[in-house]
C-alpha cells in the first residue's frame, strides 16, 4: 500500500472514532468498532481489546474480531501480569514484556492459525485503561514500527472514546435510577420549562392532582397545582420570571382536575437560572400530608381527652377524700360506704387509664412480653360478666359457650384485657336495657370469642381506622366517652401476638359484633 493510501485510511478510520464519540455510542458499539478499525488499519488478521476493571488492576476481554467465543479463554494469559504503570512523557514507550513469548506458548499449545502479536496501550488521564491486541497469520509478514505508530495514534483517539462512552453509560445508569426513584416516590414530582409549562410528572402527582402526564403536557403549572389554604382562600404562587428568585414552599388542601377538595399537601417550588440569569424550568415537589395531619390531630385530641379522663376521677377523688375529713360532719356508715365505693371505682379507672399507657408504651418500644399458661375463656368471660352485670344492671347480659369449649394457651391477664375492653365498648356504645352478649365456637385450629352489642354499630368511614391508637367511636348512643382511644389498638395487638386475629362486622338487625380467635396447639387440641 502506498503511503499517501495508507495515511488516507488511517484518517478515515480516524473520522469514524470520532463520529462515534460525537454520536454517544454505547460501551459495546464503541469496543467493536475501534477493535475493527485497529485491525484492519495494520493489515490483521483478528483481535482482542481488554478492559481494565475501574476500582482494580484486573483485565477482561471487552471486545473480539476474527476469534470465536469459545476460543477466548485460550487468551487468557495475555490478561496476566500487565505493566501498570504509564510513563508521565511516555519516554520510554510502554512495553508489555514477554508478550512474544506468552502468545509464542498459546500458538504452540493450542495450534492456532495466528504467528505474530502487537499490544498497543489504551491510556485515558495518565491511567492505563485497556490494551488493544492485533494478531497476524504465519503468511504475513511481522509488525513494524510504523504499524506501532500508526495504532498509537489511531489508540489515542479509541481511549477517549472509551471514556466517552462509560461516562455516557454511567450518565444513562444513573438518569435511569433516578427515574426510577423519582417514579417510585409517594411525592408527587414535576419539572417545566422556563414559561411554566408541564414538561414531566411522575405517578404520584397523577394521583394527586387527577390529572394524566397526556393531558398535562404543556399545561401551565398552575393550572394543574392549584390548592387553598386552611381557611379555603386560593394560594397563588409567586411569580418566578425574576432573576435570583428563591423557592417557595406552602401547605394547603390541594384541588383535583374536577374542583373537588384533595389532600392537604406540602409543596415546594425550585426555580432554575441558567448562567445569565434567565428561568428555564421549575422543578416542585408535592409532599401528602394528610396521614402526618391526621395523626397530629389525632394526638392533639387524645392529650385532651386523656387531659380530661385523668382530670375527672382526680377530682372526685379529691372531693370525696375532703368531704370524708371534715371534722364537722358524722357521717352514716352508709354514706361512708358510698363515698369510699366512688373513690374506690374512679381509682381503679385511673389504673386502667395509666395501665393502657405503660402497654401502649411498650408496644411503641416492640416489647409486649406474654406469660401463657392453659387458661379457659370461657370461664374468664362468665367471670367478667359476673361483675359487670353487677355494675350495669340496666342491661341484659348472656353467656354462650358451648359445653365443650377448650382450654388454650394463653395469657390470662391478657385475654381478660381484651374482654374487658370489648365489653366495656359495648357499654359505652349501647343504649340502656339492651342485651350484651358474649359467646365463642371452636375449630379444629383456633377457637373464636365474639361480643355482641344492640348499639348504633360502627360508621363505615370509622371502621378502617377502629383498631388504630387514638381512635374514639362517635357512635350515636355513647354513654360515656371516656377513655384514651388506645382499648382496640391494645386488642388487636394482644391478639396478633398470641397468633390470633380480630375484626368487626355490623350486626344486619341492630348493633355491632367484635371477634376474636386464638390459636389451638395441634397437639393439644383435645385438651
Amino acid at each position: 500500500m502506498r503511503v499517501y493510501d495508507w495515511q488516507a485510511q488511517q484518517w478515515r478510520y480516524l473520522f469514524e472514532i470520532t463520529r462515534a464519540i460525537v454520536a454517544r455510542l454505547d460501551l459495546d458499539s464503541v469496543l467493536d468498532r475501534a477493535l475493527r478499525y485497529a485491525v484492519e488499519l495494520v493489515n490483521g488478521d483478528a483481535g482482542l481489546l481488554a478492559l481494565r476493571a475501574r476500582d482494580g488492576e484486573t483485565f477482561h476481554f471487552a471486545a473480539r474480531f476474527g476469534i470465536e467465543p469459545a476460543l477466548l479463554p485460550l487468551f487468557e494469559p495475555l490478561l496476566t501480569e500487565i505493566p501498570l504503570a504509564i510513563a508521565t512523557d511516555r519516554t520510554p514507550r510502554w512495553r508489555f514484556p514477554e508478550l512474544e513469548l506468552k502468545f509464542a506458548g498459546i500458538v504452540r499449545t493450542q495450534a492456532l492459525r495466528l504467528r505474530y502479536v502487537m499490544a498497543i496501550p489504551l491510556i485515558a488521564s495518565e491511567r492505563l485503561s485497556g490494551i488493544i491486541y492485533v494478531f497476524r497469520p504465519p503468511r504475513a509478514a511481522a509488525f513494524t514500527l510504523m504499524d506501532e505508530n500508526a495504532l498509537e495514534g489511531f489508540a489515542e483517539h479509541v481511549a477517549l472514546a472509551i471514556e466517552h462512552a462509560r461516562l455516557y453509560e454511567d450518565a444513562a445508569r444513573r438518569a435511569q435510577e433516578l427515574e426510577a426513584v423519582i417514579e417510585g416516590s409517594a411525592n408527587g414530582f414535576f419539572i417545566t420549562d422556563g414559561a411554566g409549562r408541564l414538561q414531566r410528572m411522575n405517578r404520584a402527582l397523577e394521583q394527586l392532582t387527577a390529572w394524566t402526564r397526556q393531558s398535562a403536557q404543556d399545561v401551565s403549572f398552575t393550572e394543574i397545582l392549584r390548592w387553598t389554604d386552611e381557611r379555603g382562600e386560593p394560594v397563588t404562587p409567586p411569580d418566578f420570571s425574576q432573576a435570583g428568585a428563591s423557592s417557595y414552599s406552602s401547605d394547603g388542601y390541594l384541588k383535583r382536575r374536577d374542583g373537588s377538595r384533595g389532600a392537604f399537601v406540602h409543596i415546594t417550588l425550585s426555580p432554575q437560572f441558567d448562567e445569565a440569569g434567565r428561568l428555564f424550568s421549575i422543578i416542585g415537589n408535592v409532599v401528602d400530608m394528610t396521614a402526618l395531619r391526621e395523626a397530629n390531630e389525632l394526638q392533639t385530641t387524645f392529650l385532651a381527652g386523656i387531659s380530661h379522663d385523668l382530670k375527672t376521677p382526680l377530682a372526685l377523688i379529691r372531693g370525696y377524700a375532703e368531704t370524708l375529713r371534715r371534722p364537722d360532719v358524722n357521717w352514716t356508715r352508709q354514706t361512708l360506704d358510698e363515698s369510699l365505693a366512688v373513690i374506690e371505682e374512679e381509682a381503679e379507672h385511673l389504673t386502667q387509664l395509666v395501665n393502657a399507657l405503660l402497654d401502649a408504651a411498650q408496644l411503641q418500644r416492640g416489647q409486649l412480653p406474654l406469660q401463657k399458661n392453659w387458661i379457659r375463656v370461657d370461664e374468664l368471660a362468665r367471670k367478667l360478666v359476673e361483675r359487670f352485670q353487677a355494675v350495669h344492671p340496666e342491661y341484659t347480659w348472656q353467656v354462650e359457650f358451648p359445653n365443650d369449649y377448650p382450654a388454650v394457651f394463653a395469657d390470662a391477664p391478657r385475654i381478660r384485657q381484651v374482654l374487658q375492653n370489648l365489653l366495656s365498648n359495648a357499654v359505652k356504645y349501647s343504649p340502656r336495657h339492651t342485651t350484651i352478649t358474649v359467646g365463642g365456637w371452636s375449630e379444629p385450629q383456633r377457637i373464636g370469642v365474639v361480643v355482641r352489642d344492640q348499639g348504633g354499630g360502627v360508621p363505615p368511614e370509622e371502621q378502617a381506622r377502629l383498631f388504630e391508637r387514638f381512635t374514639r367511636g362517635r357512635a350515636r348512643h355513647a354513654q360515656r366517652s371516656e377513655g384514651a382511644g388506645l382499648g382496640l389498638y391494645l386488642c388487636r395487638a394482644i391478639v396478633e401476638q398470641h397468633g390470633g386475629k380480630i375484626w368487626m362486622e355490623n350486626l344486619p338487625e341492630r348493633g355491632a359484633a367484635f371477634y376474636f380467635t386464638l390459636p389451638r396447639p395441634e397437639e393439644t387440641s383435645d385438651r
